[in-house]
């Protein structure tokens, strides 16, 4: 039975059309490739659906067996991203990092590779590296709550006030009625034991929950 293409899936078969400089009109003879690409993009489809079964070792297989059919093709950095989470979520916790740290040669600015990287690292107990790889995101784009949150939260816990204070004051500029902009501007106060400031965004917090 034919898998159904989910959202990686068509990631994947975009960038292989974009290989073969197809227009618009030709999309639908592009469909029928070839034999090693038509691989490629059921390999990508079985790991997408063991992923939404939380069925890891298929998912990892899958994406592995992949990028050895397709080994030059410009999306495999898709898939090493999503085989390091894969990994992540396996307790492999060294292999995920080698392999998301595969994935940021590649695309050293993707936002997506950082973010996984990231949470690896700070999985690892590697907190520097991983505030230093928010600190990439954010530079990449400013605007993004959940690594500027992260950035704040390990810079209060390194008892960098001024840093953290300037991330949550961020965030609630930009997202004010966000869980993450309540939930720093809460642990902000009450590190500084700042608690008449503190209790209304835990309040606001428990209203949202």
């Amino acid at each position: 039975m034919k898998q159904k293409l989910t959202y990686l899936s068509l990631l994947i078969l975009a960038s292989i059309i974009s290989q073969y400089n197809i227009c618009k009109a030709d999309i639908k003879s592009s469909l029928s490739l070839s034999h090693v690409d038509s691989i490629y993009i059921n390999l990508v489809g079985k790991a997408d659906s063991a992923i939404a079964q939380s069925n890891w070792t298929e998912a990892e297989n899958a994406l592995l067996n992949a990028m050895k059919e397709q080994p030059a093709n410009p999306a495999n950095v898709l898939l090493l991203s999503n085989l390091s989470m894969i990994q992540f979520q396996q307790g492999k916790d060294s292999l995920a990092l080698n392999t998301i740290n595969d994935a940021h040669i590649i695309a050293p600015k993707s936002i997506t590779v950082l973010n996984n990287r990231a949470r690896i690292l700070k999985s690892m107990g590697l907190i520097n590296e991983a505030y230093l790889t928010y600190e990439q995101i954010l530079t990449i784009d400013s605007t993004l709550i959940e690594p500027r949150y992260m950035h704040g939260i390990i810079a209060l816990s390194n008892k960098d006030i001024t840093t953290a204070f300037s991330d949550f004051t961020i965030l609630e500029k930009n997202a004010p009625t966000e869980e993450l902009t309540l939930d720093g501007m809460a642990l902000y106060y009450f590190h500084i034991q700042n608690f008449t400031k503190a209790i209304p965004y835990f309040n606001k917090l428990i209203e949202i929950n």
